[in-house]
């Protein structure tokens, strides 16, 4: 089935967790200049919260781009254009699993995960090594995630003002 528009489902999901992504990673950068305060250890706990949150709604969108159609790009963008795009596309879904799952082991090596209070079984092996990856990884994936961000948001850009044809407006199937 031809279709020209991504499914509701996956319209609400994109724009939940593009503003939810973005505003973990200010959130989160935001806390790195904080002082040791109650203030801070409460961002955390929000931050945290809302973290896991975006791993539950990247299950669900997966889940629901499996099952939904999803509009082509064939005949309508350069076959480069495509490729850039999946490859983007591709790494977006890898990062929004990764981060905050990385962030999820942090949280739970050595401690019991408070999730809006209530609290998450530990499920993660005991293992310093483990929780010093994950710490090494969640700042450098969360920058990694916003360059690619930005180039999503460019190429969308691109498409609806720069690009010569109507049908190349690739923003107007997620609006």
């Amino acid at each position: 089935m031809k279709v020209s528009k991504y499914a509701l489902p996956l319209r609400l999901l994109h724009w939940l967790m593009a503003l939810s992504l973005l505003s973990l990673i200010a959130v989160g950068w935001y806390m790195e200049g904080l002082e040791k305060s109650a203030f801070k250890w409460e961002l955390y706990g929000l931050h945290k919260s809302f973290g896991v949150l975006l791993l539950a709604l990247w299950v669900l969108r997966v889940l629901a781009r499996r099952s939904s159609p999803v509009p082509s790009s064939v005949g309508i963008l350069k076959r480069w254009e495509i490729g850039l795009s999946h490859a983007t596309h591709s790494l977006l879904y890898l990062l929004m699993l990764a981060l905050p799952l990385s962030g999820f082991i942090m949280s739970t090596i050595d401690r019991e995960l408070a999730v809006f209070g209530w609290v998450v079984p530990t499920i993660t092996p005991q293992s310093e090594t483990l929780g010093s990856v994950a710490h090494t990884l969640h700042g450098p994936l969360a920058y990694t995630m916003l360059g690619l961000v930005l180039l999503h948001i460019a190429g969308a850009v691109k498409h609806r003002w720069l690009d010569q044809r109507h049908q190349a407006d690739v923003l107007a199937r997620m609006l």
